[in-house]
């Protein structure tokens, strides 16, 4: 118990970064970056996560006029020790208390990585981890999306139907529900439930992609269209990768994916206003300390 709270002392800085890491400003990615990202993807969806590690490194070392390779190479190498970490701990069911407070917020911030780069089978598989960390209706609506993202309908059934009609389910799992019913033919349902839903579009950005890809099930592809370009307007300017990902990877749009207007929605521009946050651990030595409204 002592060597993991020691270990989960030493990491607290890598969480913070790893977080820091997802506020920063979005990285306009050139053909090289793109390249780099396919094929980091490619490795860490088969769980080789060293390979993936030293391609960055590779990268870094040829690359050293652009900080963004050295940077990905130190994020990950963060993430990997943070995983280890978290899988250790479980093995050893030694995670109570403190540990698995720290072990959450790791958990955390590596899902948010996995998000942002759109690893969304090692996103299922921590999600997994993350309910025997901390069974909650909110852990239980992120594996549910995880599970949706990656088209694993049959689990995705089950964790549904043991959920339903539970009082503490939120605006994710619902949707989650609807897109899961218009998967299964139900596609009347399912709009009649997001359309009788009432939530902030800024603070569930990433839903109205799910309802994008309902009103498509459902033959509606202008209200599909419409959706995308909601929950991009919605998104933070930071997150607009992680959104954009996330529209790319579901399968329920690729009939629309060469029309005209799902380009055009795809080119949508956050409105969303966002401080120059760096996300890191403390405001005391930032130098936006002054005039950040976060700080105020």
């Amino acid at each position: 118990m002592k060597k993991i709270v020691l270990c989960l002392l030493l990491l607290f800085v890598c969480g913070a970064e790893v977080y820091g890491h997802a506020a920063k400003q979005e990285v306009v990615k050139d053909d090289t970056i793109v390249k780099l990202e396919r094929q980091a993807l490619e490795l860490v969806e088969k769980d080789d996560f060293d390979s993936a590690l030293k391609l960055f490194a590779g990268y870094a070392r040829s690359n050293t006029e652009n900080s963004y390779y050295k940077d990905q190479y130190s994020i990950l190498r963060r993430v990997i020790k943070m995983k280890k970490l978290i899988d250790s701990a479980l093995a050893a069911a030694d995670h109570n208390g403190q540990t698995q407070e720290k072990l959450k917020e790791y958990a955390q911030a590596i899902r948010a990585y996995y998000y942002e780069k759109g690893y969304y089978t090692q996103a299922v598989k921590l999600d997994n981890q993350i309910l025997e960390l901390n069974y909650s209706a909110q852990s239980v609506a992120n594996y549910l999306e995880s599970l949706v993202i990656i088209n694993d309908n049959v689990l995705a059934d089950q964790l549904s139907a043991a959920n339903i009609g539970s009082e503490e389910t939120g605006v994710d799992f619902k949707i989650m529900q609807a897109l899961l019913d218009a998967r299964n033919g139900y596609s009347d349902k399912a709009v009649a439930t997001i359309d009788s839903m009432k939530f902030s579009a800024e603070l569930y950005p990433r839903c109205l992609v799910y309802c994008a890809a309902i009103y498509k099930i459902a033959g509606q592809d202008n209200n599909a269209c419409s959706s995308i370009v909601k929950a991009l307007e919605n998104t933070a300017p930071t997150q607009m990768s992680t959104t954009r990902i996330l529209i790319e990877k579901l399968s329920d749009l690729d009939s629309i994916r060469t029309t005209e207007q799902y380009v055009s929605a795809l080119q949508t521009e956050s409105k969303v206003y966002q401080s120059g946050c760096t996300g890191g651990s403390s405001c005391n030595s930032c130098s936006l300390k002054g005039s950040c409204p976060s700080g105020n």
